[in-house]
């Protein structure tokens, strides 16, 4: 009486089972990395835009430290209201505001020099640069030397809106002739290219401490 020889191997069903299953879970893996990966990417982003955000704060933060008494200088710190309606994003018109800060500051010299800083968003083409221009105090609009304080190849600063406080209450526009109690930077940060949908908002306030 001959025995059963024992089955080897695989039939063609097992292995096509088999190849469908590693197929489905290849699928999930691949699935999981790119949205694990584009997770870390956005979050990498954000963290940078808010990085450079700060850097906006502390810059503005170090002039306003050395804005000098009005009644010192006939120099009052200035701001204007702009919504530019020529330059949008996605048919929101853009906050274009400006700030002009009369800074003492020490020259090449060693003595003090009295100029005044503004700060501004310089627009060109898909490009948005927060910059800090600076001139002579007694001039109406500084138009002297430029600093992009936002980096250009990292992000995009959409809109910057410009509060100041006055007997408590927050103004869009200051003309003065001594300084706000306080001010109020909102600034809109966006990606480059196809990462403009990514975007963060930061404010930060800024207490005037002399008159």
């Amino acid at each position: 009486m001959t025995r059963p020889r024992k089955r080897s191997g695989f039939t063609l069903f097992e292995l096509l089972v088999v190849l469908s299953v590693m197929s489905v879970v290849s699928t999930i893996g691949v699935t999981a990395y790119s949205r694990v990966t584009g997770v870390w990417r956005v979050s990498a982003l954000r963290m940078e835009m808010a990085s450079n955000a700060e850097y906006i704060f502390e810059t503005i933060r170090r002039d306003i430290e050395n804005v000098p008494s009005s009644l010192r200088t006939g120099q009052s710190i200035r701001g204007t209201d702009v919504l530019n309606e020529e330059v949008n994003y996605r048919r929101v018109p853009l906050d274009n505001d400006t700030l002009v800060l009369p800074v003492l500051q020490l020259g090449s010299t060693g003595l003090s020099e009295r100029i005044a800083v503004k700060y501004h968003i310089q627009r060109n083409g898909t490009d948005h640069i927060l910059a800090r221009t600076v001139g002579p105090m007694s001039a109406g609009d500084p138009n002297g030397s430029s600093l992009m304080v936002s980096d250009a190849d990292r992000a995009n600063v959409l809109s910057m809106d410009v509060q100041y406080l006055s007997a408590g209450v927050w103004q869009p526009v200051w003309t003065g002739p001594t300084h706000p109690e306080a001010i109020r930077v909102s600034l809109t940060l966006a990606g480059k290219g196809q990462r403009e949908v990514e975007q963060i908002t930061r404010s930060a306030v800024f207490p005037i401490r002399v008159k």
